[in-house]
C-alpha cells in the first residue's frame, strides 16, 4: 500500500503501536521440535467448525482447469507434481477423527496419484465440453477429509497436442497466495525435468505446521491483549445484523446452497477505479470497499455497516514460499449517520484498512468467542456480507513449447449471504459472485450488483457528492 503523503496523527499513533508490537516480534520461524502432537492450524480449525455445521456443502473446494496446447511431456509433469507433493507435506494432510476431533495426519510421500483420462474417443467438438463437465461435477462433492487425498489432479487428453489439466484442492490446504507458489514451482520443475535436469528449487526451511506452532506462541500475553483491545474497541456496542431483503424466508431452516452469478465492472469503469485510487493515495480495494459499504447502506437503509474481507496474513518472508491456508478475515465497520461524501468515506476506508492490516494477526474466530463472552449470552456472529479482491501474484503460465490458458477457476465459497469476489485482471475487475441460494434468487443478487456498479461509477466521477446523492437506480 503506497503512503507517500504525510501520516496523519491518528495513523502515526497506529504505526507507533504497531512498531512497539514489532519489538517483541519473534525469532525466525524454525522447525517444530520432534514429538509435538499435530493439531489443525488456527485457520483450519475455523473451517472445520464450519464443516461440521454444513457437512454436505462443498464450500472448501477450490478448482482450476488449464488448457495446454503443444507437445506435453507427461512424465515430466508427473515428476513435477510428485516433487511438489514431497516438498510440501501440508498437501499430503488428511483429517481423520482422533478421539472425536479432526486431527491432521501426514501421509507418506511417493508418486503423486495423477489421473490420466483420455477423451480422444469422443467427437472433437465434444471433448472440451466433457472437460468442462468434469470440472463442474468435481466441484459438487466435498473431498473426503478422513481418507483423502485433499489434492486431486487429472490430466484430460483431448489429442496429442491438446490437454486439459484439472486441479481440485481443499481450502484447508491452500489459499489464494498458494496458487502462485504452486504454479511457479510446477513450471520451474517442468522446465527442469523435461530436459532431464535435477530440481533447481532449494529445500524448504520450514513446513506449514511449523508456522502454526510459531503463530500460537505469538498469540499470547501482551501482544494478544493489544490485538484484542483494538478489535473489541472497533466493534464495541451492539454490532447490528445487516440483512439484505431476501426472496425466501430465513425462518424456514435450509442447508446452505451455493449460488453463483458472473459479474464484470467492464474495462472503462475498472480503469477509472484504478486511476481514481492512485490519485487518492488509496488501493483499488479501498475504493471498492467504499462503494460496497455505501451500496449496502443505501440498499438497506442501515447507518452502521460492517463487511468482512479475507487477508493473506503472510506477514513474514519465511511464509512467502509455503503452500497452505494462512488466510484470516478482517472486519470493516463504517458509520453513515453523517451522510459522508464519497471522498470522506474513502478516507475512512483507507484509515480502516491501515489499522486493520496492522492488527491482522487476531484470528477472527477468537474474536467471535471474545465478543460472545463479553455479551454474556448466546450470540450470533452478525456479519453476513463479504468483499474479496483477488490480486495475489500468479506467474505467467509458460513452459517450453506449451501454451497454457486458464479455462475456469473457482476460489471456494465463504459461507456468507453474499460474497462479492473480484479478480484484479489485466483489463477488468470481474469475478464469480457467490451467494446463499436458499435465500436469494439470481435476479436479486444481480440487481444489487448493478446498483453497486452504478454507485461506484458515480462516486469515482463525483467524489464530493454525499452518499445519499449518488446515482443508485439502474435503468
Amino acid at each position: 500500500m503506497s503512503t507517500s503523503e504525510p501520516l496523519s496523527e491518528a495513523k502515526q499513533k497506529v504505526l507507533e503501536r504497531w512498531l512497539r508490537g514489532e519489538r517483541r516480534r519473534p525469532q525466525q520461524i524454525r522447525p517444530r521440535p520432534p514429538g509435538i502432537p499435530r493439531r489443525a492450524s488456527i485457520a483450519q480449525e475455523r473451517m472445520l467448525v464450519a464443516t461440521e455445521k454444513v457437512p454436505s456443502v462443498p464450500f472448501r473446494n477450490q478448482s482450476a482447469l488449464i488448457r495446454m496446447e503443444g507437445p506435453l511431456d507427461t512424465l515430466a509433469l508427473h515428476q513435477s507434481l510428485t516433487e511438489i507433493w514431497r516438498r510440501h507435506e501440508n498437501l499430503r494432510t488428511i483429517f481423520p477423527y482422533v478421539a472425536g476431533t479432526r486431527t491432521p495426519v501426514i501421509v507418506d510421500a511417493g508418486d503423486f496419484p495423477l489421473d490420466i483420462i483420455s477423451l480422444a474417443h469422443l467427437p472433437v467438438d465434444a471433448r472440451k465440453m466433457e472437460a468442462l463437465r468434469f470440472y463442474t461435477e468435481a466441484l459438487k462433492e466435498p473431498l473426503d477429509l478422513s481418507a483423502g487425498p485433499l489434492l486431486k489432479v487429472a490430466l484430460l487428453e483431448l489429442s496429442d497436442q491438446e490437454h486439459m489439466l484439472h486441479i481440485l484442492i481443499d481450502h484447508l490446504l491452500f489459499d489464494g497466495w498458494s496458487s502462485g507458489v504452486f504454479w511457479r514451482e510446477l513450471l520451474t520443475l517442468y522446465e527442469a525435468f523435461s530436459q532431464a535436469r535435477p530440481s533447481p528449487l532449494p529445500e524448504l526451511a520450514i513446513q506449514y505446521a511449523d508456522y502454526d506452532a510459531w503463530k500460537r506462541e505469538q498469540l499470547t500475553g501482551e501482544y494478544l491483549q493489544r490485538l484484542s483491545g483494538y478489535w473489541t474497541k472497533r466493534l464495541t456496542g451492539k454490532l447490528p445484523i445487516l440483512e439484505l431483503p431476501t426472496d425466501y424466508s430465513r425462518q424456514t431452516p435450509q442447508p446452505y446452497a451455493i449460488g453463483v452469478v458472473p459479474f464484470d465492472l467492464g474495462a472503462e469503469l475498472s480503469h477509472a477505479v484504478r486511476t481514481f485510487a492512485a490519485r487518492r493515495n488509496a488501493s483499488t480495494f479501498m475504493v471498492l470497499l467504499t462503494a460496497f459499504q455505501a451500496t449496502l447502506a443505501r440498499y438497506t437503509g442501515a447507518t452502521d455497516v460492517s463487511v468482512v474481507s479475507p487477508v493473506a496474513n503472510r506477514t513474514r518472508p519465511e511464509l512467502y514460499d509455503l503452500i497452505g491456508c494462512f488466510t484470516n478475515h478482517l472486519v470493516f465497520r463504517c458509520d453513515f449517520r453523517d451522510d459522508p461524501t464519497f471522498e470522506e468515506l474513502l478516507s475512512r476506508a483507507r484509515q480502516a484498512c491501515v489499522e486493520a492490516t496492522a492488527h491482522q494477526d487476531m484470528p477472527v474466530d477468537w474474536l467471535q468467542r471474545e465478543l460472545a463472552a463479553e455479551a454474556g449470552r448466546e450470540w450470533e456472529w452478525p456479519l453476513r456480507l463479504a468483499l474479496v479482491l483477488q490480486n495475489y501474484p500468479v506467474p505467467s503460465l509458460k513452459a517450453r513449447d506449451l501454451r497454457m490458458h486458464v479455462t475456469a477457476v473457482d476460489f471456494g465459497t465463504p459461507l456468507y449471504d453474499m460474497t462479492v469476489l473480484l479478480v484484479d485482471g489485466a483489463e477488468t475487475l470481474a469475478g464469480p459472485i457467490k451467494y446463499n441460494a436458499t435465500l436469494f434468487k439470481p435476479a436479486s443478487i444481480l440487481e444489487i450488483l448493478k446498483r453497486f456498479a452504478t454507485l461506484l461509477h458515480g462516486g469515482v466521477a463525483n467524489p464530493s457528492a454525499r452518499v445519499s446523492g449518488l446515482p443508485f437506480v439502474t435503468l
